[in-house]
């Protein structure tokens, strides 16, 4: 997995603002990637630039093993896969 983020990378999100961030928990320049709904709570998930590509990467390499072979399983393991490679 490429782990560096190319330089227009950056540029895909606006609203860079120093916070922490929600996977690697380092305080530094974070954007909003996503929200977190469990009922009524919303709770909105901000990412650095690395996390947000591990992200990225992480969408891209499962979503054609997820859709292509349509079965749970096969998603699991590519989920799997992907997060032993975060952890990294």
């Amino acid at each position: 997995m490429d782990r560096n983020p190319p330089t227009e990378f950056h540029h895909r999100y606006t609203g860079w603002q120093f916070g922490t961030c929600f996977k690697c928990e380092r305080a530094v320049q974070v954007t909003v990637i996503g929200e977190l709904t469990v009922g009524a709570v919303a709770v909105q998930l901000d990412a650095c630039l690395a996390c947000a590509w591990k992200l990225e990467r992480l969408h891209h390499n499962t979503r054609p093993t997820s859709l292509h072979t349509g079965t749970a399983a096969a998603f699991a393991v590519a989920y799997a896969a992907a997060r032993r490679e975060l952890a990294a």
